[in-house]
């Protein structure tokens, strides 16, 4: 997991809140990378309460990076991920305590939202993109990574507690950005023979990837076998 963050650790609050993890015998269950990003940052997540908070330990907090003045993040309201928008939204209540740093604004509500660079990049307010952006998030793709942007803006909580609850484009606009997150996805090691046999059964294998993985690929050796063996079908992101 790689991490380029805005210097406030604004983006481990999103990343920590962001998500759709359910409590499933005990144990937090949903999306792997969620989940494995929620470990990665040491913050907890209470899913029956909904609510998200920062490592009890801080100096392991402080070695990940990930000190701030936020001491927890209550879930409101998920704008679930939707494969046409390529993002997912929730809206918190995030409190905090001395001096506020990372989010601006200080505790209040907030919407925190993840998804593509692509996705985000236009929902970002006038002057938040910053000149690395798209620098950064292609020399991750590069390097093979599954590339989050990670951004929030703070709410008037007049507008979302009087029962008025404003629609999704409303609340995902104006954004700040807060920071990349890169994973590491490998592929299965005996992708490749899967794939080799059904072309010997004379069945067509074909796979799918955004233009930007396919570039990615280069010099990762399970892509580049996977992508000699099948046909891949670029698309526009």
């Amino acid at each position: 997991m790689t991490l380029k963050m805005d210097g406030r650790g604004t983006g481990f609050g999103v990343l920590s809140t962001c998500h759709s993890l359910v409590d499933l015998d005990g144990a937090l269950s949903g999306d792997p990378i969620e989940v494995a990003a929620l470990e990665g940052v040491g913050w907890t997540y209470d899913a029956e309460a909904e609510v998200a908070k920062p490592s009890t330990d801080r100096k392991a907090l402080t070695d990940k990076g990930g000190g701030s003045a936020v001491t927890s993040a209550h879930i409101k309201h998920r704008f679930h991920f939707a494969s046409a928008l390529q993002r997912m939204a929730v809206v918190a209540e995030v409190r905090m305590s001395g001096k506020p740093a990372g989010l601006e604004g200080g505790p209040g509500l907030y919407c925190l939202v993840k998804g593509s660079p692509e996705a985000l990049g236009p929902l970002l307010a006038e002057g938040a993109m910053p000149a690395w952006f798209e620098g950064c998030y292609v020399e991750l793709a590069e390097r093979g990574l599954r590339v989050l942007a990670l951004a929030y803006r703070r709410m008037d909580n007049r507008t979302w507690n009087d029962g008025s609850k404003p629609a999704r484009e409303e609340v995902e606009t104006g954004l700040r950005f807060a920071g990349f997150i890169g994973f590491e996805c490998r592929s299965r090691a005996d992708s490749p023979l899967v794939i080799g046999a059904l072309r010997e059964s004379d069945h067509q294998a074909a796979g799918a990837l955004p233009a930007m993985l396919r570039e990615g690929a280069r010099g990762h050796p399970a892509l580049e076998s996977l992508l000699r063996t099948a046909r891949c079908w670029q698309r526009e992101q």
